[in-house]
């Protein structure tokens, strides 16, 4: 894989990871903030700007990939690739799991 396609995959995981995580944020708004606290429920819209913010707020930078994108290898290009997708879709998957485990012993 070359660097022309990995530049258009990770900008595809990143649109397709926002509402992913909007979603998974809103049931968990939903299923713990709202029995706890008397709060309007979130929409998808809404908590994919909330999880934008916080994850704006919370960045860090990465000096592993700091370099130019056309000198990467194709090692580096992959395991950068499979972080992107463990976070665009494993990670929302997990959390979502283990909210609605704990949502039904609430």
């Amino acid at each position: 894989m070359r660097w022309f396609l990995f530049v258009p995959l990770s900008l595809l995981l990143l649109v397709v990871s926002i509402p992913i995580q909007g979603f998974v944020l809103c049931k968990l708004w939903d299923w713990f903030v709202i029995t706890a606290f008397p709060v309007p429920p979130l929409s998808v819209l809404h908590a994919s700007g909330l999880s934008l913010t916080v994850r704006y707020f919370t960045a860090r930078d990465s000096k592993e990939y700091a370099g130019n994108v056309a000198d990467m290898e194709m090692a580096d290009m992959r395991k950068a690739l499979s972080g992107a997708w463990s976070y665009a879709f494993t990670k929302p998957a997990v959390f979502f799991l283990g909210g609605w485990i704990l949502s039904l012993c609430v």
